[in-house]
Order: structure tokens, then sequence, then C-alpha cells
């Protein structure tokens, strides 16, 4: 600690998350958002922070609010709605959703379980410590972090859910993030079984 204010400037993201303990996020001359880097990692307040903070990006998928289920319909799949959730989502009914989800909280098991979607490999990334998942659901396409010698390959069927509270809603229109005092921090994160759409 130099005990001096510095500010640096980077357009590399990771380089930001490791040296700096306020991020300040801009895009074309606008903040976009200001907090620290786990902060702005876990609770991106846009589309735009959310993929760029973090590599590889939050998957961010298409969606609307099914009030009639309490579902988010994804058309691949859906995504039952959580009650913290609710009364934020149904204001967004008329408008449209994005459904966000960070590739290391879609969790991907090589066996069928009850409650699992079901999925396809596309691509298959190894990394070393890790392997990179392209994940195909139907018309959709997800990131999914996987251990380093998973044993997927190519067109290999999988079955995934997601993390609920690491899970981020944005508004379709506007792409700003919406009830984050419904986004609890990752230590109490539970699953959720989304439900694939034939």
């Amino acid at each position: 600690d130099l005990g001096v204010t510095t500010i640096y400037v980077t357009h590399d993201q990771a380089e930001a998350m490791t040296m700096g303990d306020k991020l300040v996020v801009m895009r074309r001359g606008q903040i976009q958002q200001v907090g620290a880097p786990e902060e702005v990692y876990l609770y991106p307040r846009n589309v735009f922070v959310a993929g760029f903070i973090g590599s590889p990006a939050m998957n961010c998928v298409n969606c609307r609010y099914d009030a009639e289920r309490n579902v988010l319909d994804a058309g691949s799949f859906t995504w039952p709605v959580p009650v913290q959730y609710s009364a934020a989502v149904a204001q967004h009914e008329k408008q449209g959703l994005i459904f966000g989800i960070r590739p290391e909280d879609v969790s991907v098991a090589p066996s069928h379980a009850p409650g699992l979607m079901p999925a396809t490999v596309y691509i298959s990334e190894p990394m070393g410590k890790e392997t990179l998942l392209t994940l195909q659901i139907g018309d959709k396409m997800l990131k999914a972090i996987a251990p380093p010698r998973v044993g997927l390959g190519i067109g290999d069927p999988v079955w995934i859910d997601f993390a609920e509270n690491a899970v981020r809603l944005f508004d379709r229109e506007t792409e700003e993030a919406i009830a984050p005092e419904a986004m609890d921090s990752r230590a109490g994160r539970q699953h959720v079984r989304a439900i694939s759409t034939p």
C-alpha cells in the first residue's frame, strides 16, 4: 500500500478486477457502474456490465414472464420464478426480460436426474484447470464451466440446472437490472431446476 490514490485506466477487465479497490465501468464516456470488484461482478447494474465484467461473459437470454405458470419462458426452457423475484418480475410482463446466469453457475451433469434440463455439448474447450462448454438447448446457446477432466465431447447429452441466487434479471427494453434487493450472495445460493420446453 503506497498510501496514494491512483486512477488506472484499462480495457482489460481481468486486470481491473485484480488491481482495483473500486471499479468504474464506462461505456462511450458514460459511467455504467461504480463499486468494489466483487460487487460489480456479482450484481451488474445492466447488460453491458454483465457482459464486460467476467470471462467468459454472463449468459444473457431473452425471455418473457408467464404469469399463469409463474415462470420465465425463454422458448427452449422455462425457469420457475422464486417468490423473492415475483413482484418485480410481474411489473415487466409486457416489455419482456433478459435472463442472466454466469457460466460457473450453470451446473452440468453427465447423467439424468429428476428435474434437470437436457442440453447437448456444442463445443468443449479444455482450459487446464477447467473445461469451458458451449451447450445447446433448443435454439439457445449457453456457456458453462465444468471440471477439467469432465469427459464430455461434442454432441454428448448433458443435464443442467441453475443456481437460483446467481440468476440476474434485466429489463429487455432498458437493459437495466431489476429486483436487486432480491439478489442474495452466492454463499447461500440454491439450485432451481429449469424445465425444458419441447
